[in-house]
């Protein structure tokens, strides 16, 4: 994809090119990248790298919200640090001679000329002064290293630091608490109780960091193996090490680091011998010291969140809300990339998949004529790439390698290579190359910003060549848009045949048009083509239904409580256990186990709906629908790959027949597809919100307890729910909760379990659920009452729970309230939409599972965030005495916060207060306001809040106070995080806010 490669003579100059326009044209359409050598050199160069350099010091135009002040690229010190986003956007005026340089190189405008058209292209420049920038031409991204900041004064330290001490300044531990902390641990005691006995202000979290018995061999094999899958993913790692042993995130990286320097140590003193040695360092990232910065790199968004900044780029001035279509738009003719530093492995820039402009242009074709709106394309394209990586059908390039390497050292047949690469849609890789290089991208390439694992700043400017009107009128559209590749089976792959089965492989073969292994991007996103043609038998690891209904059967003998095999108390309602699953195979045996340990003397009802699985789970449902059964739980079971097939068990005495066939075998796995019209498709998860919806309308009793399948019941949590519901029947009820594996989210869990029932729970509903969604217990008028749960593609992130939650609180407040927001001392036990059973110091009800893949992780911050800021808006911002407040903080979260109001709401923010003066003295605002309430040529101001000093806005209220007759206080919303004490002490927020 190198110009210097393809298109310059032998050993020419890397500037100069020595055109081949038919082989650059079909280079560029076929791969969607070239990258010029030396477009910029010498003085010129180094101008643009200096106007870089003070635009991030002292910007002429503004930058976007939230960008730090102060920040210099000659002082590390000054670079972002900690939990700060490492990307930091300057937008230089196209004043000073590199930008003429830039639009006048030879190898730039001739490769121009051959992509778009000669004399039919523009490189327009930003505005020459300062002030606001009305279309932003260019910008430059400066990408700081991950350790960077006062993350490199902390790493200096580190070596300071002791096992156990959570942070630098903690106390260390004396051997009298050593001594305190193994005893308890032998005596069996739990974290909690741990922490009690040590004393010294020493939390469970200290304890279990300082608590590290001797590494078994086997362990060391695990975590080594681990480390080699996961490329140091250290929340994964820590989370698969759980079941060998209870370990926590530091414990991990501190023994991989002394595996590191022991196998480091061994190949220095020649305790391997040489092949040994070399195949550990090509294959095992954890036997050097120092890893390879180009395996370490990953995609991400400015936030740092992995594979969620994949996009297409907009162009200057299109707005985001027109439609991008086939003939594509005059903004839109090449992006740009200069490279203003050296792109390193791993340091490097952009990351693309090559021959992903061809997906969008399939995408488009299927929205032809109306097109797509920008901001779908790019959901689209965000959800293509990360079903790809979901799947692992896009690699990124030194995974591929290391893969191919394995299997060269394996001597493994060499079909498997083939076979890898042919089974995948593409590969992400990472652009890199030396400073003044232009790398030139398909308009329509799907891209993303990469971490930065080295220790220097990355470089760049990023604009957009446009296309001149009368040439695109001419041309019929973007030229570089027209003779692209069409899509084939595996379309990413150069050179590769295409292998049809034959009719004595499948029987008939399909019409292309309809062919399950054909790669369909133009469609929406889904997952793996080759997945869509797997049966259950083949997804699934092959357990048959005897084996499962073996283990089942065992798990029941254990755990089934004497109630269950009792007659049911008619006095009690019957209460039916939702249990959405999805993927669930491995923990369905603990989870329904756990309702036949239940001590509740009802009836209980069993209902489950199975969402899309790929694994075992159909096969575990159906055992478990039989062992149920016989202890006489009515049982309810279907899924969306079940072809219409219904498990519906009845309880004792009642026919058992429900439909099923004499000598049908109704515990049956169904086929994976169903016929809609003449094209079998595979049907994908709806979602959990559709799960829990799909068990709920099957289910038939009168109190619904909700049961996530990776989850277990403790057996007193049906009883001790069903009692405080019968209390208060139009609530929610949740319940107490531990996280297994232990310790995985501290202090969420400390704060649900410790909020007080029900003033608590009431008053912090807008920072979480505060009654858990899987330990809920409701009425099912309560549920039709509300709804039902949203339904949104898995992938988009639900939240669910979330809108459930304050639609129920909605419903409470209009109902028993006329729309008023009570105050506290309004509810009461019989009277609050909140309940929750069990106290923090008893037997939790529940244990609540978690893992890195668990469906809240897919869930944005920002997504969050809108349902929350809405809820409140709808609740609080509406009533009459909130005609103005007051913001209480001026960091992330409070500026977030007041981007997700409305224009009118928003208008009523008198100033954000916070207690560092260094942010004080300043206004906020954000571009984005008067674009979203105004045109742009408004003559309507724009809107700026003040941020002020906290005790200044407190001495102003109260001379305001003395001298009015009536002082009506000014409402105020805390937007930071309580447990965030800096430099405080405890209780400093609530004492200044005060």
């Amino acid at each position: 994809r190198r110009l210097s490669a393809v298109l310059l003579p032998p050993k020419g100059p890397s500037g100069r090119v020595s055109m081949y326009p038919s082989t650059l044209l079909e280079t560029f359409r076929r791969d969607g990248i070239v990258v010029l050598d030396g477009v910029l050199t010498g003085a010129a160069l180094e101008s643009f790298r200096e106007q870089v350099s003070r635009e991030l010091t002292t910007p002429c135009i503004p930058p976007e919200s939230g960008t730090p002040e102060g920040v210099r690229l000659s002082d590390a010190t000054t670079w972002p640090s900690g939990s700060q986003r490492r990307v930091i956007e300057v937008v230089p005026p196209g004043v000073g001679a590199h930008w003429g340089a830039l639009s006048t190189s030879p190898a730039l405008t001739k490769t121009l000329d051959v992509l778009l058209g000669s004399n039919a292209w523009d490189l327009p420049n930003n505005q020459p002064h300062g002030g606001k920038c009305e279309t932003r031409h260019w910008y430059c991204p400066v990408v700081f290293p991950e350790g960077s900041g006062s993350d490199t004064k902390t790493n200096k330290n580190s070596a300071d630091w002791r096992r156990g001490d959570v942070g630098k300044n903690d106390n260390q531990w004396s051997p009298q608490e050593d001594a305190k902390l193994h005893a308890a641990k032998a005596a069996g005691l739990s974290w909690e109780l741990v922490a009690h006995e040590v004393g010294g202000g020493r939390t469970p979290k200290h304890c279990r960091e300082r608590y590290a018995p001797p590494w078994t061999a086997e362990q060391d094999c695990l975590l080594t193996e681990l480390c080699n899958a996961h490329h140091l993913s250290w929340q994964v790692i820590a989370h698969k090490m759980q079941h060998a042993r209870a370990c926590t995130k530091r414990q991990v990286r501190e023994r991989c680091g002394a595996l590191q320097k022991a196998k480091a140590s061994k190949v220095r003193d020649g305790e391997q011998d040489a092949d040994t040695a070399s195949t550990t360092t090509k294959n095992d990232p954890a036997e050097t010291t120092k890893p390879d910065a180009s395996t370490l790199w990953h995609p991400v968004n400015r936030r740092r969140v992995r594979n969620k900044g994949w996009h297409v780029d907009i162009g200057p001035g299109f707005p985001v809300d027109a439609p991008r279509v086939l003939t594509g738009d005059p903004k839109q003719g090449v992006v740009a990339l200069v490279l203003l530093s050296d792109w390193e492995p791993g340091g490097g820039g952009t990351a693309f998949v090559k021959g992903s402009h061809v997906w969008v242009s399939e995408f488009l074709k299927s929205k032809h004529p109306a097109g797509v709106t920008h901001q779908e394309l790019n959901q689209w394209a965000i959800k293509t790439v990360a079903d790809g990586v979901k799947d692992g059908l896009l690699p990124l390039e030194y995974e591929v390698a290391a893969r191919e390497d394995a299997l060269n050292y394996s001597k493994n047949d060499s079909n498997d290579s083939e076979k890898n690469k042919n089974n995948r849609l593409g590969v992400i890789s990472q652009i890199t190359g030396r400073s003044g290089s232009v790398a030139l991208l398909h308009p329509w390439l799907v891209h993303c910003g990469t971490t930065n694992v080295l220790a220097t700043p990355r470089l760049m400017a990023n604009g957009m060549v446009c296309v001149k009107q009368d040439a695109f009128e001419k041309q019929g559209g973007v030229r570089v848009l027209f003779g692209l590749p069409k899509l084939d089976p595996d379309p990413f792959w150069e050179g590769k045949e295409v292998k049809e089965k034959s009719e004595t492989e499948e029987g008939a073969s399909q019409p292309a048009e309809n062919d399950p292994k054909r790669a369909r991007v133009g469609d929406s996103p889904e997952r793996n083509a080759k997945e869509s043609e797997k049966t259950p038998e083949t997804l699934s690891s092959g357990l048959s239904f005897e084996d499962a209904l073996g283990a089942a059967s065992r798990a029941a003998k254990a755990c089934t409580h004497a109630n269950r095999l009792q007659k049911p108390d008619p006095s009690l309602p019957v209460v039916s256990i939702i249990v959405p699953a999805h993927d669930a195979a491995p923990w369905l045996d603990e989870c329904f186990a756990s309702v036949l340990a239940q001590t509740y003397c009802g009836a209980i009802q069993v209902s489950a709906y199975d969402d899309a699985s790929g694994d075992d789970t159909p096969v575990v449902l159906k055992a478990w629908a039989e062992v149920l059964s016989n202890v006489g739980i009515d049982v309810k079971m279907s899924g969306s790959r079940w072809g219409g097939f219904r498990v519906g068990v009845a309880s004792r005495g009642e026919n058992t027949s429900r439909g099923i066939s004499a000598g049908a075998n109704p515990f049956e796995v169904p086929s994976t597809e169903t016929t809609l019209g003449n094209e079998s498709r595979t049907i994908k998860p709806g979602g959990i919100g559709h799960a829990k919806n799909k068990a709920v309308s099957q289910s038939t009793g009168p109190v619904l307890v909700f049961l996530d399948a990776d989850d277990i019941m403790t057996p007193t949590r049906v009883a001790a729910q069903v009692a405080v519901l019968q209390k208060n029947e139009n609530a929610i009820v949740g319940g107490t909760w531990v996280r297994h594996p232990r310790g995985s989210t501290e202090h969420y869990e400390r704060w649900a379990n410790t909020l007080a029932d029900p003033t608590g729970l009431w008053l912090e509903q807008f920072r979480e659920t505060t009654v858990q969604m899987p330990t809920w217990c409701m009425g099912r008028l309560t549920y039709d009452s509300v709804g039902g749960f949203d339904e949104v593609n898995p992938h988009l992130g639900e939240g669910e729970d979330l809108v459930f939650f304050h639609k129920h609180i909605d419903r409470f407040v209009e109902k028993k309230h006329n729309g008023a927001v009570p105050k506290v001392n309004q509810l009461t036990e019989q009277n609050t939409p909140l309940r929750r059973a069990g106290a923090c110091h008893e037997t939790p009800l529940l244990l609540y599972r978690w893992s890195p893949e668990s469906g809240t992780s897919r869930v944005s911050r920002q997504r969050l965030l809108e349902i929350r800021s809405g809820a409140f808006q709808r609740r609080v911002l509406a009533q009459k005495s909130w005609r103005q407040f007051i913001v209480w903080g001026a960091g992330r979260d409070a500026k977030a916060f007041v981007n997700s109001l409305t224009p009118q709401n928003r208008g009523k923010v008198v100033a954000m207060l916070d207690v560092d003066e260094n942010k004080c003295g300043r206004s906020y605002s954000n571009h984005r306001w008067n674009d979203s309430s105004q045109g742009k040529d408004s003559a309507v101001p724009a809107l700026s809040i003040p941020v002020v000093f906290f005790s200044t806005h407190a001495a102003s209220e109260k001379k305001r106070m003395e001298s009015a007759n009536e002082f009506p206080p000014i409402p105020i919303v805390v937007c930071v995080a309580k447990r965030r004490k800096g430099p405080g002490e405890e209780g400093d927020l609530e004492r200044n806010v005060g």
